[in-house]
């Protein structure tokens, strides 16, 4: 089992589960509409989704599947010609982990303010 430094604390995995654990029963209990697609780390510290984001598909990636995905929503034909759907369902996962961080991070600030 590690142990972590938290301020004068030496706590282990278990104890730091524990921690964020109750932090985000206490945070949720303040917050309406509270994430329900990240996991414990990414709740702790949202921006690690950003991080996690980029090592799946660079920026160019994304855009490549987004225009894709517009011009196929303007278009007749079917989508598979052209993205497969692991390509959509990781995109719109990502988008949607993105969408809950950010949307995290900024009640944060506002709660700071």
């Amino acid at each position: 089992m590690q142990h972590h430094k938290l301020g004068r604390l030496d706590i282990d995995d278990k104890q730091e589960s524990d921690i964020a654990k109750w932090y985000i029963k206490t945070e949720r209990k303040k917050l309406r509409n509270y994430p329900e697609n990240l996991t414990v780390r990414e709740i702790v510290k949202p921006s690690s989704v950003l991080k996690k984001m980029f090592r799946i598909y660079q920026l160019d990636g994304y855009k490549k599947i987004l225009n894709t995905w517009l011009h196929e929503a303007l278009s007749s034909s079917f989508m598979e010609e052209s993205l497969s759907k692991a390509e959509v369902i990781t995109v719109y996962e990502q988008l949607v982990k993105l969408v809950e961080a950010t949307w995290l991070i900024s009640q944060r600030i506002e709660t700071k303010a």
